[in-house]
């Protein structure tokens, strides 16, 4: 049964690594677009349906931001109990 758990958590592990990846690359980008793109779009006349993409951007960025810190927390938790099932 433990050995059943420490291979579940490391198989977990081994996701959340590779889901971090990808998710830091994605905020990444983000980052760098709000920093060094996104001044380009300020300006940009309102459309008539009153869409506002730059401020949905922003806060999707927000949100992946949180979401890359539980899923950092969550990695951190695996291998804490990864080691502690060892």
């Amino acid at each position: 049964m433990v050995r059943k758990s420490r291979d579940w958590i490391v198989l977990v592990k081994r996701l959340t690594t590779q889901l971090l990846q990808h998710l830091s690359e994605t905020v990444d980008a983000c980052e760098n677009f709000c920093l060094n793109h996104a001044v380009y779009f300020q300006n940009l006349s309102e459309p008539p349906n009153g869409d506002r993409s730059l401020p949905a951007i922003q806060i999707t960025f927000g949100e992946l931001e949180l979401l890359k810190k539980r899923l950092e927390s969550l990695a951190e938790r695996c291998s804490e109990f990864a080691q502690d099932v060892s």
